[in-house]
């Protein structure tokens, strides 16, 4: 799936590598498929520190602690979520509105006592594209990391800032 692919009720559900487990994954699946959602691909990726720190900032970069000086908040989220692991799960769903991928979200966060640390959803579709297209950027170049993202990641956000605004009308061809 790409920026061009993306569809409307189509969610990821990310599980962090400290949730690394076939068991969890299945549990995903079981109470994504009990919310009404389809689980249409999985995709897994191994990733370094470095770039699992770079998935980090994507996902929470409107967040306040994942831009603090030195991207100190973004070191800490990381070494939380992966825990020395190194496999990151993403299950590309689709479903009719994002409240059930949340609900699942939340679900894996009570029943594993991981807390914030276990699993993420991004929860706009037409940002769905966009997120998986970036992920695989940034484990497809193994030095892209540095406490600034390089110029080639913040291009290719710049580039799906435009496309979401874009697909929501807010900005002309």
């Amino acid at each position: 799936m790409n920026q061009s692919e993306c569809k409307r009720g189509r969610y990821i559900l990310c599980l962090w590598p400290v949730t690394n487990s076939a068991e969890i994954q299945k549990k995903a699946e079981e109470l994504l498929a009990q919310s009404g959602c389809q689980v249409l691909e999985t995709k897994e990726y191994d990733c370094s520190y470095r770039q699992f720190c770079d998935i980090i900032y994507l996902a929470y970069q409107n967040m306040p602690w994942a831009t603090s000086p030195h991207c100190n908040g973004v070191l800490r989220k990381a070494t939380w979520c992966r825990q020395g692991k190194k496999r990151l799960t993403l299950l590309i769903v689709e479903s009719s509105g994002c409240e059930p991928v949340i609900g699942v979200k939340l679900r894996l966060r009570e029943l594993y006592q991981l807390g914030y640390h276990c699993a993420h959803s991004v929860d706009d579709p037409e940002e769905t594209g966009c997120f998986l297209d970036q992920v695989e950027e940034i484990v497809r170049h193994r030095d892209l990391y540095s406490r600034n993202l390089s110029w080639y990641l913040r291009r290719w956000m710049m580039q799906c800032a435009v496309f979401v605004r874009k697909a929501r009308g807010k900005i002309d061809e």
